[in-house]
């Protein structure tokens, strides 16, 4: 009698799963909570922020979760209450006396410290039908189902008169299952004990391996992985970057073999874009695609291909998820209409667009399908003065350019042509960095009989930097920089076309840093090529193949350490070489245009070699007053730093034969 009263007493208190209900109205994103942002952050398990649900209901008993990973409860006021979960959960219960649980789904994916807005109602039916009974079990917390809902782990429910199927459950023991009749009459079920039940071995693969394994909403590593689970159903969630995260219900059976395997969908796809021409820009939704390739969702996409000169592709593609695509476009490129009126008819034409030459003829010229842009045309012939234009093409422009060249001569004062020509360059009686012997061909090209003179500098750069000083004395302390700045200011002074630039720009006092090219077609002056410089320094076509510049006796054409008295000498004293030219072994070491590397030679173009890419070092030629005599040979190589000057450094310049 004494335990029956207890019981009854328990159903007093006892919660109604069915007679209320609760319901979902809504569950949204609230961006305006910062509740778990700021200050002493709630974390789960993993140490990352929790998730927060802000619950607003008109549920009058204390409301409670129960489900994945809960951490901690906030009641505001009676109708509002803070939950902070972990932001992996997707499943949660609500509960609350007196009404039955409500299991829902989370209908979105939650992110670490959010917070989210639920709004929870309360559904009421008539309670005159309903019955008190009592569910008595061990262990006394399991899991109390009818019909496949869940009750709760309580002992004492609200349900209404019938007959149902009772599950009893709880991980770590079998389920208890039997039929039952509830009435005023029969509400007490007793003596149902739960037997203890083993962990069994369970696998999880997934194609590809390594995706995140979440079980219940806890991570448990990566696959593919084994693990003891009890029997019974678990929530799997399978997440790996680049491919759709995969739930599903599993179910681990006491016995057999319990293995699950999953292939995993892409969530994106590479995209890539081949373009003609292949520096064309490619832009997708505006943004601008590097190395064209991208990885995009699945959905509609704008695409854009420009190029400068080339009419702009614009086309709406569709990615679907897992499928890869190239795409292939050619750009339609923009033209104008030229006309090349040449007098004399002999004349010979160069075409250039930058440090390009496009086109060469002789007279007169129609191009009807010019690329639009900026050009640079050289008419020339013997007998006559040279002549240099530039022009811009502009999309369906039809342009006529008319010359007409006035005799005489363009070669500057004390510069003589050296005729192109191949020659053995190199010495295989010399230091390792003068072989291999290899053939190199070059193209004609002025070259000036002296060395820059201290006068010439000082007309165009307003000072001598000079340790000797003299008009006729060859200019020294200059570094390759100081050159390079020199022959674009004497360029300019003289009307020519400037060899050298940086980002475009041939204006010295414009620059600031950036790599400096050379236009070789340019008209202006520049530093030759060590093989300019060799092959004018063993006398080109006309050489007799001489161990020093004109010469096997080096007292006779140059001034080194036995002869110079240690300084140096005007220009042209000594004799020159088989083409005229004068010091090209000894006096002053000259700078040559080309970055410095021991080993080129091995790997040296044969048609005009222009040096390495890049470098540490230029390359001086010829030796100096201050030199041994074999340091003046014509295939000895040196280098220093562009940046560095001295006293026995100067230089010789070249320009370009049209």
């Amino acid at each position: 009698m004494k335990d029956y009263l207890i019981i009854v007493l328990l159903l007093i208190a006892v919660g109604s799963l069915t007679a209320l209900e609760l319901k979902v109205e809504s569950f949204e994103y609230d961006p305006f909570d910062l509740t778990n942002m700021h200050g002493d952050f709630v974390k789960d398990y993993n140490g990352e922020k929790c998730a927060v649900l802000r619950v607003e209901t008109n549920v009058i008993p204390d409301l409670f979760i129960t489900g994945q990973e809960i951490f901690e409860k906030r009641k505001l006021a009676p109708s509002e209450y803070y939950f902070f979960l972990s932001y992996r959960s997707y499943m949660i219960s609500f509960s609350a006396k007196g009404y039955a649980p409500l299991q829902y789904q989370i209908p979105l994916n939650m992110r670490p410290g959010l917070a989210y807005k639920v709004v929870l109602k309360s559904i009421g039916v008539d309670p005159a039908n309903e019955v008190n009974i009592m569910i008595v079990s061990e262990p006394s917390d399991a899991e109390k189902w009818l019909d496949g809902e869940l009750l709760g782990v309580d002992k004492g429910f609200l349900v209404q008169p019938g007959k149902y199927k009772l599950e009893v459950k709880k991980q770590g023991y079998s389920t208890y299952t039997q039929e039952i009749e509830v009435s005023k009459e029969n509400f007490i079920f007793e003596g149902i004990k739960l037997q203890p039940i083993e962990e069994v071995l369970v696998t999880i693969k997934s194609q590809p391996s390594n995706a995140e394994v979440y079980i219940n909403g806890v991570r448990r590593g990566v696959t593919d992985a084994q693990y003891y689970l009890y029997p019974g159903k678990y929530q799997l969630r399978l997440i790996l970057s680049g491919y759709f995260p995969l739930e599903e219900e599993v179910e681990v059976k006491e016995r057999g073999k319990n293995e699950f395997s999953f292939s995993l969908n892409r969530n994106s796809s590479i995209i890539q874009f081949r373009t003609t021409p292949s520096d064309a820009k490619v832009y997708i939704s505006r943004e601008e695609v590097r190395d064209k390739r991208i990885e995009l969702a699945g959905g509609t996409y704008s695409l854009e291909v420009k190029r400068e000169g080339y009419d702009d592709y614009r086309e709406t593609i569709t990615v679907i998820a897992g499928k890869d695509e190239t795409h292939t476009i050619n750009l339609t490129q923009q033209t104008g209409t030229v006309t090349f009126e040449v007098n004399p008819m002999n004349a010979k034409v160069i075409l250039s667009r930058g440090n390009q030459r496009v086109q060469e003829w002789i007279g007169t010229k129609r191009i009807s399908d010019l690329a639009v842009g900026d050009y640079i045309f050289t008419v020339s012939m013997s007998g006559y003065k040279s002549t240099e234009q530039k022009f811009t093409v502009k999309k369906d422009e039809r342009l006529t350019k008319s010359v007409y060249l006035e005799e005489g001569s363009d070669v500057s004062q004390n510069f003589v042509l050296v005729e192109g020509g191949s020659f053995q360059m190199g010495s295989n009686d010399g230091r390792d960095n003068e072989k291999p012997i290899h053939t190199v061909t070059i193209n004609s090209f002025f070259i000036n009989k002296y060395e820059l003179t201290q006068k010439e500098w000082i007309e165009v750069m307003g000072s001598n930097p000079s340790n000797w000083k003299g008009d006729n004395l060859p200019v020294e302390r200059v570094s390759w920089y100081n050159v390079i700045d020199y022959c674009n200011k004497r360029s300019v002074k003289e009307g020519l076309t400037p060899c050298y630039s940086i980002s475009g720009n041939t204006k010295p006092s414009n620059w600031s840093s950036g790599t400096i090219v050379c236009n070789w077609n340019a008209n202006g002056y520049r530093l030759p090529t060590e093989a300019e410089w060799e092959y004018a320094a063993r006398g080109g076509k006309k050489s007799k193949s001489y161990k020093y510049s004109g010469s096997n006796n080096l007292g006779d054409v140059g001034w080194y350490r036995d002869n110079s008295g240690s300084k140096t000498h005007p220009v042209g004293e000594k004799k020159p070489n088989e083409l005229g030219i004068y010091d090209m072994s000894g006096n002053v070491y000259e700078w040559c245009w080309d970055w410095y590397n021991g080993s080129y030679y091995s790997n040296s173009p044969q048609s005009n070699p222009k040096g390495p890419e890049s470098g540490s070092y230029r390359v001086i030629r010829g030796g100096s007053y201050y030199s041994y005599d074999d340091n003046c040979t014509v295939s000895i190589r040196n280098f220093y730093s562009p940046s560095y000057i001295n006293f026995y450094l100067g230089v010789r310049l070249v320009r370009v034969f049209p």
